[in-house]
Protein backbone atom coordinates (compact mmCIF):
# COMPACT_ATOMS: atom_id res chain seq x y z
CA UNK A 1 0.00 0.00 0.00
CA UNK A 2 0.98 3.56 -0.27
CA UNK A 3 0.51 6.55 1.15
CA UNK A 4 1.40 10.29 0.92
CA UNK A 5 3.47 13.10 2.27
CA UNK A 6 1.52 16.57 1.04
CA UNK A 7 4.23 18.60 2.73
CA UNK A 8 6.77 17.25 0.28
CA UNK A 9 4.16 16.29 -2.05
CA UNK A 10 6.15 12.36 -2.58
CA UNK A 11 4.26 8.76 -2.56
CA UNK A 12 5.31 5.94 -0.36
CA UNK A 13 5.33 2.53 0.12
CA UNK A 14 6.43 -0.43 2.64
CA UNK A 15 9.76 -1.15 2.29
CA UNK A 16 10.08 -5.14 1.61
CA UNK A 17 12.91 -5.76 2.77
CA UNK A 18 12.81 -5.36 6.48
CA UNK A 19 10.19 -6.47 9.01
CA UNK A 20 10.52 -2.73 10.68
CA UNK A 21 7.41 -1.94 11.94
CA UNK A 22 6.25 1.60 9.48
CA UNK A 23 9.46 1.53 7.46
CA UNK A 24 9.05 2.72 4.21
CA UNK A 25 10.59 3.82 0.78
CA UNK A 26 9.70 6.20 -1.49
CA UNK A 27 8.39 5.93 -4.71
CA UNK A 28 10.00 7.37 -7.92
CA UNK A 29 8.89 7.26 -11.77
CA UNK A 30 11.78 4.37 -11.75
CA UNK A 31 9.93 2.27 -9.60
CA UNK A 32 7.59 1.48 -12.51
CA UNK A 33 5.28 -1.64 -11.83
CA UNK A 34 7.68 -3.65 -9.46
CA UNK A 35 5.64 -6.36 -7.46
CA UNK A 36 6.88 -6.19 -3.82
CA UNK A 37 5.47 -10.49 -3.32
CA UNK A 38 1.88 -9.44 -1.70
CA UNK A 39 0.10 -12.31 -1.31
CA UNK A 40 -3.17 -11.87 0.64
CA UNK A 41 -5.02 -12.64 -2.71
CA UNK A 42 -3.27 -15.33 -4.01
CA UNK A 43 -2.21 -12.26 -6.64
CA UNK A 44 0.66 -10.04 -6.69
CA UNK A 45 -0.09 -6.61 -5.78
CA UNK A 46 1.26 -3.84 -8.36
CA UNK A 47 2.25 -0.30 -7.48
CA UNK A 48 1.93 1.48 -11.46
CA UNK A 49 2.76 4.75 -12.15
CA UNK A 50 0.35 6.43 -15.08
CA UNK A 51 0.32 10.01 -16.25
CA UNK A 52 1.54 11.25 -12.73
CA UNK A 53 -0.10 9.75 -10.19
CA UNK A 54 0.23 6.22 -8.51
CA UNK A 55 -2.14 3.60 -8.53
CA UNK A 56 -2.53 0.11 -6.62
CA UNK A 57 -3.29 -2.56 -9.29
CA UNK A 58 -3.68 -6.44 -9.25
CA UNK A 59 -1.58 -8.50 -10.89
CA UNK A 60 -3.76 -8.23 -14.32
CA UNK A 61 -3.53 -4.14 -14.24
CA UNK A 62 -7.02 -3.67 -12.80
CA UNK A 63 -6.53 0.15 -10.92
CA UNK A 64 -7.74 -0.11 -7.16
CA UNK A 65 -7.76 2.52 -4.78
CA UNK A 66 -6.50 5.92 -6.39
CA UNK A 67 -3.32 7.12 -4.42
CA UNK A 68 -3.70 10.70 -5.56
CA UNK A 69 -5.34 13.84 -4.28
CA UNK A 70 -8.82 15.34 -6.13
CA UNK A 71 -8.16 18.27 -8.22
CA UNK A 72 -8.30 21.64 -6.48
CA UNK A 73 -11.71 23.51 -6.84
CA UNK A 74 -12.33 27.44 -7.78
CA UNK A 75 -15.01 28.37 -5.32
CA UNK A 76 -16.84 31.72 -6.45
CA UNK A 77 -19.89 33.43 -5.19
CA UNK A 78 -22.32 34.96 -6.85
CA UNK A 79 -22.31 38.94 -6.22
CA UNK A 80 -26.38 39.87 -6.56
CA UNK A 81 -27.08 37.61 -3.82
CA UNK A 82 -24.73 39.20 -0.81
CA UNK A 83 -28.01 40.56 0.90
CA UNK A 84 -29.29 38.71 4.11
CA UNK A 85 -32.84 38.59 2.40
CA UNK A 86 -31.45 36.51 -0.55
CA UNK A 87 -29.86 32.98 -0.90
CA UNK A 88 -26.39 33.06 -1.36
CA UNK A 89 -25.21 30.75 -4.05
CA UNK A 90 -21.88 29.46 -4.28
CA UNK A 91 -20.77 27.30 -7.45
CA UNK A 92 -17.63 25.87 -7.80
CA UNK A 93 -16.28 23.48 -11.15
CA UNK A 94 -15.61 19.63 -10.88
CA UNK A 95 -12.81 18.17 -9.87
CA UNK A 96 -11.25 15.12 -10.97
CA UNK A 97 -11.28 12.39 -8.03
CA UNK A 98 -13.79 14.27 -5.95
CA UNK A 99 -16.31 12.00 -4.85
CA UNK A 100 -17.79 15.26 -2.36
CA UNK A 101 -17.68 18.75 -1.07
CA UNK A 102 -17.72 20.63 2.06
CA UNK A 103 -17.89 24.37 2.12
CA UNK A 104 -16.04 25.88 5.51
CA UNK A 105 -17.98 29.37 5.98
CA UNK A 106 -16.21 31.79 9.10
CA UNK A 107 -17.65 35.06 9.62
CA UNK A 108 -15.41 38.31 11.23
CA UNK A 109 -16.75 37.36 14.68
CA UNK A 110 -15.19 34.12 14.26
CA UNK A 111 -18.10 32.17 14.37
CA UNK A 112 -17.51 29.11 11.62
CA UNK A 113 -20.32 26.93 10.20
CA UNK A 114 -19.64 24.04 7.98
CA UNK A 115 -21.38 21.98 5.58
CA UNK A 116 -20.31 18.40 4.12
CA UNK A 117 -21.39 15.83 1.81
CA UNK A 118 -22.39 18.59 -1.13
CA UNK A 119 -22.20 16.16 -4.86
CA UNK A 120 -23.44 19.26 -6.79
CA UNK A 121 -20.76 22.07 -7.96
CA UNK A 122 -23.36 24.66 -6.18
CA UNK A 123 -24.91 25.27 -2.63
CA UNK A 124 -27.12 27.54 -1.52
CA UNK A 125 -27.12 28.90 2.05
CA UNK A 126 -29.49 32.12 3.88
CA UNK A 127 -26.42 34.51 5.80
CA UNK A 128 -26.60 37.05 8.35
CA UNK A 129 -25.24 40.56 7.58
CA UNK A 130 -21.38 40.52 7.86
CA UNK A 131 -17.95 39.84 6.43
CA UNK A 132 -17.01 36.06 5.39
CA UNK A 133 -14.10 34.28 4.37
CA UNK A 134 -15.41 31.00 2.53
CA UNK A 135 -12.99 27.84 1.41
CA UNK A 136 -14.59 24.63 -0.46
CA UNK A 137 -12.81 21.29 0.44
CA UNK A 138 -13.01 18.32 -2.03
CA UNK A 139 -12.65 15.12 -0.96
CA UNK A 140 -11.84 11.30 -2.73
CA UNK A 141 -14.12 8.95 -0.46
CA UNK A 142 -11.80 6.36 -1.41
CA UNK A 143 -8.19 7.33 -0.48
CA UNK A 144 -9.99 9.97 2.14
CA UNK A 145 -7.49 12.39 0.24
CA UNK A 146 -8.71 15.60 0.18
CA UNK A 147 -7.97 19.18 -1.81
CA UNK A 148 -8.85 22.81 -0.18
CA UNK A 149 -9.84 26.04 -2.75
CA UNK A 150 -7.97 29.18 -2.37
CA UNK A 151 -10.26 31.11 0.47
CA UNK A 152 -12.79 33.73 -0.87
CA UNK A 153 -13.77 36.95 1.16
CA UNK A 154 -17.18 38.83 0.28
CA UNK A 155 -19.62 40.58 2.64
CA UNK A 156 -23.22 40.10 2.97
CA UNK A 157 -25.09 43.34 3.49
CA UNK A 158 -28.12 44.18 5.58
CA UNK A 159 -31.70 43.58 3.33
CA UNK A 160 -31.92 46.73 2.48
CA UNK A 161 -29.55 50.11 2.10
CA UNK A 162 -31.89 53.24 2.30
CA UNK A 163 -29.67 56.48 0.79
CA UNK A 164 -29.68 59.57 2.80
CA UNK A 165 -30.00 61.25 -0.94
CA UNK A 166 -29.42 60.71 -4.32
CA UNK A 167 -28.65 63.21 -6.81
CA UNK A 168 -28.61 62.33 -10.86
CA UNK A 169 -25.83 63.84 -13.13
CA UNK A 170 -23.51 63.22 -15.34
CA UNK A 171 -25.43 59.89 -16.65
CA UNK A 172 -25.23 58.60 -12.92
CA UNK A 173 -26.96 58.03 -9.86
CA UNK A 174 -24.94 58.86 -7.16
CA UNK A 175 -25.85 57.45 -3.70
CA UNK A 176 -25.26 58.82 -0.44
CA UNK A 177 -25.39 56.22 2.56
CA UNK A 178 -24.25 56.81 6.06
CA UNK A 179 -23.52 52.85 7.18
CA UNK A 180 -20.59 52.13 8.67
CA UNK A 181 -18.76 49.98 6.82
CA UNK A 182 -15.19 49.19 5.47
CA UNK A 183 -13.64 50.15 2.35
CA UNK A 184 -14.56 46.41 1.48
CA UNK A 185 -17.51 46.01 2.57
CA UNK A 186 -19.02 49.39 1.02
CA UNK A 187 -17.35 48.31 -2.74
CA UNK A 188 -19.08 45.01 -2.35
CA UNK A 189 -22.25 46.98 -1.66
CA UNK A 190 -21.95 49.34 -4.20
CA UNK A 191 -20.65 46.56 -6.63
CA UNK A 192 -23.85 44.10 -5.73
CA UNK A 193 -26.17 47.18 -6.79
CA UNK A 194 -25.30 47.33 -10.32
CA UNK A 195 -22.56 50.01 -9.77
CA UNK A 196 -19.13 51.01 -7.45
CA UNK A 197 -17.81 53.32 -5.35
CA UNK A 198 -17.90 56.99 -6.82
CA UNK A 199 -14.92 57.85 -8.52
CA UNK A 200 -14.72 61.48 -8.82
CA UNK A 201 -12.58 62.44 -12.04
CA UNK A 202 -13.18 65.96 -12.76
CA UNK A 203 -14.14 69.19 -10.79
CA UNK A 204 -17.99 69.39 -11.98
CA UNK A 205 -18.01 65.91 -10.85
CA UNK A 206 -16.62 67.22 -7.08
CA UNK A 207 -19.14 69.74 -7.18
CA UNK A 208 -22.16 67.35 -7.74
CA UNK A 209 -20.90 65.02 -4.77
CA UNK A 210 -20.24 67.79 -2.76
CA UNK A 211 -23.94 69.34 -2.89
CA UNK A 212 -24.64 65.47 -2.55
CA UNK A 213 -23.30 65.83 1.33
CA UNK A 214 -24.94 68.53 2.18
CA UNK A 215 -27.51 66.29 2.45
CA UNK A 216 -26.23 64.10 5.59
CA UNK A 217 -25.52 65.70 9.38
CA UNK A 218 -23.95 63.33 11.08
CA UNK A 219 -21.60 61.19 9.08
CA UNK A 220 -17.89 63.07 8.67
CA UNK A 221 -15.75 60.68 5.79
CA UNK A 222 -17.13 58.64 3.14
CA UNK A 223 -15.32 56.31 1.21
CA UNK A 224 -14.88 56.57 -2.54
CA UNK A 225 -13.57 54.46 -4.98
CA UNK A 226 -9.68 55.47 -5.06
CA UNK A 227 -6.64 53.54 -3.55
CA UNK A 228 -3.18 53.00 -4.23
CA UNK A 229 -3.07 49.19 -2.57
CA UNK A 230 -0.89 47.84 -5.23
CA UNK A 231 1.23 50.50 -5.45
CA UNK A 232 2.09 52.94 -2.44
CA UNK A 233 1.79 56.36 -3.68
CA UNK A 234 0.54 55.81 -6.94
CA UNK A 235 -3.82 56.09 -6.44
CA UNK A 236 -6.05 54.57 -9.21
CA UNK A 237 -9.94 54.53 -9.93
CA UNK A 238 -11.27 50.69 -9.52
CA UNK A 239 -12.96 51.69 -12.46
CA UNK A 240 -9.34 51.94 -14.09
CA UNK A 241 -10.65 55.58 -15.32
CA UNK A 242 -7.21 58.25 -15.18
CA UNK A 243 -6.35 60.27 -12.11
CA UNK A 244 -5.71 63.08 -13.62
CA UNK A 245 -8.13 64.82 -11.04
CA UNK A 246 -7.69 65.18 -7.33
CA UNK A 247 -8.80 67.44 -4.22
CA UNK A 248 -6.46 65.84 -1.06
CA UNK A 249 -6.45 67.97 1.72
CA UNK A 250 -3.62 70.15 3.09
CA UNK A 251 -0.44 67.33 3.81
CA UNK A 252 -2.75 64.08 1.98
CA UNK A 253 -2.44 61.30 1.32
CA UNK A 254 0.18 60.77 4.10
CA UNK A 255 0.03 56.69 4.76
CA UNK A 256 -0.18 56.95 8.23
CA UNK A 257 1.74 54.58 10.08
CA UNK A 258 1.78 52.66 6.31
CA UNK A 259 -1.64 51.04 6.44
CA UNK A 260 -3.50 54.11 4.70
CA UNK A 261 -4.30 52.91 1.33
CA UNK A 262 -8.02 54.04 0.84
CA UNK A 263 -9.52 57.16 -0.12
CA UNK A 264 -12.21 58.76 1.27
CA UNK A 265 -14.19 62.60 0.91
CA UNK A 266 -14.64 65.21 4.14
CA UNK A 267 -18.71 65.95 4.52
CA UNK A 268 -17.69 69.49 5.39
CA UNK A 269 -15.15 71.08 2.87
CA UNK A 270 -14.89 67.80 0.31
CA UNK A 271 -11.97 67.47 0.46
CA UNK A 272 -9.62 64.13 0.25
CA UNK A 273 -7.67 61.72 2.66
CA UNK A 274 -6.30 58.71 2.81
CA UNK A 275 -7.29 56.05 5.51
CA UNK A 276 -7.21 52.35 6.88
CA UNK A 277 -9.94 49.97 6.05
CA UNK A 278 -11.75 50.39 9.13
CA UNK A 279 -15.65 51.52 9.49
CA UNK A 280 -17.46 48.71 11.25
CA UNK A 281 -16.15 50.58 14.70
CA UNK A 282 -16.42 53.71 13.33
CA UNK A 283 -20.05 55.22 13.36
CA UNK A 284 -18.65 58.99 11.50
CA UNK A 285 -18.21 56.66 8.13
CA UNK A 286 -20.39 56.44 5.24
CA UNK A 287 -20.28 56.03 1.74
CA UNK A 288 -21.27 56.56 -1.82
CA UNK A 289 -22.27 54.57 -4.38
CA UNK A 290 -22.59 55.77 -8.15
CA UNK A 291 -24.64 53.58 -10.54
CA UNK A 292 -25.24 54.18 -14.13
CA UNK A 293 -27.91 56.01 -14.55
CA UNK A 294 -30.54 54.03 -17.30
CA UNK A 295 -33.65 56.33 -17.40
CA UNK A 296 -34.15 59.91 -18.52
CA UNK A 297 -34.74 62.38 -16.08
CA UNK A 298 -38.05 63.04 -15.02
CA UNK A 299 -39.34 59.31 -16.57
CA UNK A 300 -40.70 58.65 -12.97
CA UNK A 301 -43.09 55.61 -13.85
CA UNK A 302 -39.58 53.90 -15.08
CA UNK A 303 -41.22 52.75 -18.81
CA UNK A 304 -38.87 54.40 -20.72
CA UNK A 305 -40.59 57.23 -21.84
CA UNK A 306 -41.15 60.89 -20.92
CA UNK A 307 -45.09 61.69 -20.88
CA UNK A 308 -47.78 62.46 -19.50
CA UNK A 309 -48.09 59.45 -16.93
CA UNK A 310 -44.79 61.11 -14.96
CA UNK A 311 -45.92 64.67 -14.92
CA UNK A 312 -49.58 62.91 -13.26
CA UNK A 313 -47.28 60.88 -10.89
CA UNK A 314 -45.24 63.71 -9.34
CA UNK A 315 -48.88 65.38 -9.28
CA UNK A 316 -49.62 62.24 -7.13
CA UNK A 317 -46.61 62.93 -4.71
CA UNK A 318 -47.26 66.06 -4.20
CA UNK A 319 -50.64 65.63 -2.59
CA UNK A 320 -49.24 62.48 -0.66
CA UNK A 321 -51.27 60.27 -2.91
CA UNK A 322 -48.28 58.50 -4.66
CA UNK A 323 -45.09 56.60 -3.23
CA UNK A 324 -41.98 56.80 -4.93
CA UNK A 325 -38.97 55.20 -4.58
CA UNK A 326 -35.43 56.70 -4.06
CA UNK A 327 -34.47 56.11 -7.82
CA UNK A 328 -38.29 57.72 -8.70
CA UNK A 329 -37.49 60.90 -6.42
CA UNK A 330 -34.28 61.30 -8.02
CA UNK A 331 -35.64 60.99 -11.48
CA UNK A 332 -39.03 63.29 -10.42
CA UNK A 333 -37.12 65.88 -8.94
CA UNK A 334 -36.75 67.66 -12.81
CA UNK A 335 -35.71 70.89 -12.78
CA UNK A 336 -32.82 70.14 -10.24
CA UNK A 337 -33.71 72.37 -7.16
CA UNK A 338 -33.36 69.60 -4.89
CA UNK A 339 -37.01 69.37 -4.30
CA UNK A 340 -40.15 67.39 -5.70
CA UNK A 341 -43.12 69.40 -6.50
CA UNK A 342 -45.40 70.92 -8.80
CA UNK A 343 -42.68 72.51 -10.69
CA UNK A 344 -41.08 69.89 -11.33
CA UNK A 345 -44.20 68.56 -13.40
CA UNK A 346 -44.84 71.39 -14.86
CA UNK A 347 -41.08 71.27 -16.28
CA UNK A 348 -41.82 67.54 -17.71
CA UNK A 349 -44.78 68.90 -19.56
CA UNK A 350 -43.14 71.83 -21.35
CA UNK A 351 -40.37 69.14 -22.35
CA UNK A 352 -43.00 66.77 -23.59
CA UNK A 353 -44.40 69.35 -25.76
CA UNK A 354 -41.34 70.90 -26.99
Amino acid sequence: MTDYDSSSDTFYCADPSTSIPKARIKLTESALSKSYGHNTTNQDTLINYFQKYWYITNQSGGLETPSSPPGKPILSVDSSTLFSNCTTIFTWNHTERASYYQIMLLKEDGSASGYAFIEDNYFLVLLEPGSYTATLTATNSDSGMQTTSDAISFYVAAAEFVPVDTIAANGSIYALYDNSLTWYESKAVCESMGGHLVTITSAEEQAVIEKLLKSSENTVYYWMGATDEESEGTWTWITGEPFDYSNWEVSEPNNYQGIEHYGMIYRLNGKWNDYQNQGSVYPSFGFICEIPNQFQQGDVNLDGLLNTGDAVMILRYTIEAETLNHTQKTLADFNGDGKINTGDAVAVLKEIVS
